[in-house]
């Protein structure tokens, strides 16, 4: 397809994009130990599952303290963390993705009417998470939400369009990748993925051009 390598690249500056984000919102929030226990773990011989027990301490935590974000979210970005050490694709990873993905909407849900440039920072960078969780899940339904919403909160942040086009187009959703896509040209015409996308809705529209009768044609 005539976007395939284009969404490698999308997707590999995104994963290193959302990895960024992450250790932002461990900036803000103080978390920079969960990842850091999860690799001390790794290297001593435990493996992707020695973060277990750190994972039922924290749960215990939230028990007493359901709203506490803080600990919502460490178990979010600590499930995260196990499925990159999970076998690709396998059961154990998506498991692991679809638990983060839900400690990440309970945030979202305790936060929702927080107020302030760092609370709405934050809520935007675990959308992101979310975003690319439900993609490396197959579940483009759910990220396609993901990218709308995002789009919504920031209508001139080009990046968020591409991704929902993106998605869009993985999801064979044409008439949403379309419309983000046209989006993304008349915020960043002159952006790096610009030109493809150019050539794919030239391609899409003049495949859905139903063909023109010729001139020496019979009335």
């Amino acid at each position: 397809m005539l976007l395939d390598r284009q969404r490698v690249r999308f997707w590999q500056r995104w994963i290193f994009g959302i990895m960024a984000l992450l250790m932002a919102s461990f900036l803000i929030f103080g978390y920079s130990g969960v990842l850091t226990s999860c690799r001390g773990k790794q290297s001593s011989g435990q493996g992707p599952n020695g973060a277990d027990q750190e994972l039922k301490d924290l749960k215990s935590q939230l028990a007493a303290k359901p709203k506490d974000y803080s600990l919502i979210q460490q178990l979010a970005v600590l499930y995260v963390s196990r499925a990159g050490g999970d076998d690709q694709n396998s059961p154990a990873q998506k498991a692991d993705y679809t638990a983060a993905a839900g400690y990440y909407q309970q945030y979202l849900k305790v936060r929702a009417k927080a107020r302030g440039v760092v609370a709405e920072r934050a809520r935007e960078q675990v959308m992101l998470q979310l975003g690319q969780i439900y993609g490396n899940v197959g579940d483009y339904s759910k990220a396609k939400a993901v990218y709308t919403k995002l789009t919504e909160l920031k209508p001139n942040n080009p990046e968020y369009f591409l991704a929902l086009g993106s998605t869009a187009v993985t999801a064979q959703d044409t008439t949403t990748a379309m419309l983000a896509f046209s989006r993304y040209l008349q915020l960043a015409p002159n952006g790096s993925d610009a030109q493809a996308i150019r050539a794919w809705i030239k391609q899409q529209t003049a495949s859905q051009t139903p063909p023109q009768p010729s001139a020496s044609a019979s009335p």
